[in-house]
């Protein structure tokens, strides 16, 4: 089974569809989250919450589908990770979806971080699980043959290469202290201003778990680079595309952004941690955050195409630069 470029994993193909309102019996938002985060809890992975706008996009995704008779690759550019299933059953709830996609755990390889098993995938489940995913919408269609389908969208997406689809399994009812053993990661994202995203970036690299401070610190700043390159990829794939001249401008002016972040900011950031030199680390962390804010900035009289991304990356570049800051403090 082929995987889409942005998470997007396909169960199986149905015919003529109709869109049927996920607010019925079983089909609620409470139901897709409750399926999805049982499953993430018994990973460690904190829960999803829900998006209006995540679930416009399952929509929207989903919707066409019905004149097709099949599932269809979607492109987000990178943007949002999707789970689609179907299944030849006219009551089809929101865990069962789910369950199709979480039975896939079979053919996960927790040592080697990979789907195993030939043909058999299990992005569908990575997906669920994936640590840095926050937010999740879905929507349900049924068939006009009987068959019905789910699609589910989340942001972050999940799959993204250079990144660990579970790094431990951590007990169910383990609370965040005691996973976090020594409690350094705690009480050093406790001192930055966006303590959740501090922590999923954290647990979601093994180094952190037998490190100091520093190396909290250099870890930040490698995330800093992983999501400006993602970043950088979506605005190179939208400079493909025509755009009204000044979109192409602010465009054009992000790519030079975050090309000096990947390649200044954080050359620099990282060096100076080696070598002990605080003051410009924390600089160039700070430089990060300008960047991504100076992007954003640059969509002022349009609508911007990045808005998620660089919000992420300035807000992963402060929590950097705020753990600088402890090391500074002493």
């Amino acid at each position: 089974m082929e995987i889409g470029k942005n998470s997007v994993a396909i169960a199986c193909l149905i015919a003529l569809a109709v869109i049927i309102p996920i607010s019925q019996a079983q089909n609620s938002k409470k139901d897709f989250l409750i399926a999805h985060n049982i499953a993430r809890a018994q990973v460690g992975v904190g829960p999803l919450r829900w998006s209006k706008n995540l679930t416009a996009r399952a929509s929207s995704h989903v919707e066409p589908l019905k004149g097709v008779c099949q599932l269809a690759f979607v492109d987000d550019g990178y943007h949002y990770g999707y789970n689609l299933a179907a299944i030849d059953l006219v009551d089809f709830a929101a865990i069962d979806a789910v369950k199709l996609w979480v039975d896939k755990k079979a053919y996960y390889n927790y040592k080697t971080n990979s789907c195993v098993g030939g043909e058999q995938d299990c992005k569908t489940y990575t997906q669920v699980v994936w640590r840095n995913s926050l937010h999740l919408g879905c929507a349900k269609v049924r068939c006009d043959n009987g068959g019905t389908l789910v699609g589910c969208a989340y942001d972050p997406p999940g799959n993204v290469a250079g990144q660990l689809f579970i790094c431990f399994i951590f007990p169910v009812n383990a609370a965040l202290p005691s996973i976090l053993g020594n409690d350094l990661i705690e009480k050093t994202c406790n001192q930055t201003p966006y303590y959740e995203l501090c922590i999923r970036s954290l647990i979601s690299n093994p180094h952190s778990f037998n490190t100091d401070v520093q190396g909290l610190a250099k870890i930040m700043v490698h995330t800093i680079n992983a999501r400006a390159t993602h970043t950088l990829r979506r605005i190179n794939k939208l400079l493909q595309h025509k755009h009204e001249t000044n979109v192409k401008q602010a465009i054009r002016s992000c790519a030079y952004r975050y090309y000096a972040i990947i390649k200044e900011d954080i050359p620099q950031s990282l060096q100076a941690l080696r070598l002990g030199e605080y003051k410009f680390a924390e600089g160039g962390t700070m430089d990060a955050a300008f960047e991504a804010e100076s992007c954003e900035k640059e969509f002022m009289k349009c609508q911007s195409p990045l808005a998620d991304m660089n919000r992420v990356v300035h807000d992963v570049s402060i929590v950097a630069a705020s753990i600088v800051k402890t090391i500074i403090k002493g």
